[in-house]
């Protein structure tokens, strides 16, 4: 169970998504040094939700019927912002007088993940509807669910860390089409922003 489990979250977590397009997006602005700022901002949320998945989100979604549909409305909201800042982009760098780079701030990449992760709803598909139809109830269930939590976080690091590297390794193609970059990959972040709102 624990390996067909693997492979369906492994398919989920290379399959095109907010954080995915965040990953390649910073994947060719930045060094992965910095890019990887955002895969922790990502295994955070993930972290969160797990906890969250094993100790309280039912009884929150027994509290509100409406925690689904406000999530998804946040996670719309930040989409959209997220699209439009990647538009109207100028630089992936900020430059000095003296024409020194200024890294991109860690903390900014962290939590553009993270906040990225916590309010994408199809998250909780994976801990509300597809991570109990693999816990066989005769065995201790909050092992089982660590153990799924854990297999689905390890997956989600391992395609966010190999869609960085690969957009890195990319990155001298597009070097003077940045602005173009940013401007595609605005437009997907808006284009997910509304099927994740019209998504019933």
């Amino acid at each position: 169970m624990y390996l067909i489990f693997f492979f369906t979250v492994l398919l989920l977590a290379f399959s095109p998504g907010p954080n995915v397009v965040l990953m390649i997006d910073n994947g060719l602005k930045y060094h992965i040094k910095y890019a990887i700022f955002a895969v922790f901002g990502t295994v955070t949320a993930l972290f969160i939700y797990a906890i969250f998945s094993i100790f309280c989100i039912q009884g929150i979604f027994n509290i509100s019927k409406n925690f689904y549909n406000i999530l998804k409305v946040l996670g719309t909201l930040y989409l959209v912002y997220l699209g439009l800042k990647n538009i109207f982009y100028k630089h992936g760098f900020k430059i000095k007088e003296e024409n020194v780079y200024i890294p991109p701030k860690r903390k900014k990449l962290f939590a553009e993940a993270f906040f990225c992760c916590i309010t994408n709803p199809k998250i909780l598909f994976v801990y509300i509807a597809l991570m109990p139809n693999y816990i066989v109830s005769e065995k201790n269930v909050l092992i089982q669910n660590l153990v799924l939590a854990m297999i689905q976080i390890s997956t989600v690091s391992l395609a966010m860390i190999t869609y960085i590297i690969i957009a890195r390794k990319a990155s001298h193609l597009f070097k003077n089409k940045i602005k173009y970059v940013s401007y595609i990959s605005g437009m997907v972040m808006i284009f997910l922003a509304a099927s994740i709102f019209l998504n019933n």
